[in-house]
Order: structure tokens, then sequence, then C-alpha cells
């Protein structure tokens, strides 16, 4: 799983290089039981998702290259890094990943 990372400061100022496509949307949905590959609540289908150099992932949206980062579970709680508040917006999920 993955969230949007707009508004994390060192998010944003990080330097970073696309590497290759690692996903792509297929699915958007709002109840999170229907998550699975591919799926977005926000992002539309069709977005392509792409690798970075960083611990950041890039969406390609309507002309922008907003960032997600990688949500992990340990012990039950959602962790993100450099996240304050970690609310589910603009999420994704691509398996393996």
């Amino acid at each position: 799983m993955y969230s949007n990372a707009e508004g994390i400061e060192w998010v944003e100022e990080l330097a970073y290089t696309a590497g290759g496509q690692i996903g792509e949307i297929s699915r958007q949905t709002d109840k999170a039981v229907l998550f699975r590959n591919g799926t977005a609540n926000r992002l539309p289908v069709g977005t392509k998702i792409y690798e970075t150099d960083t611990p950041v992932c890039m969406a390609v949206v309507d002309g922008r290259n907003p960032l997600y980062l990688k949500m992990v579970e340990w012990g039950g709680r959602i962790l993100s890094t450099g996240m304050t508040n970690p609310i589910l917006v603009w999420c994704f999920f691509i398996d393996g990943m």
C-alpha cells in the first residue's frame, strides 16, 4: 500500500530520478476491502506508477508527478516513513512491492 506524500517536507526536498514502471492503476474504489493489485482510491484508472532512486515512487497523472511512500504494517499498526498522521488518502496497492 502506498500513500500520497505531498506536504511531507523531506519528500518534497528530494532530488530523484524516475526509473522503470512498476504498475498501473486498473481499478478505483473507496472500499478498503476491495483493494487488490492495481487498485487506487483517487488515482484514475490508467495512471502509471514508476519507481525512483529514493524511498518514494512516482505517479504520472494530469501532467503532475505526485510522490508516494510505501506504507508498512507492523504489529497491527500502519507505518509510513515521514508521516505524522498516516491517513489513507490518495493511496494505491501494487502486489509484490
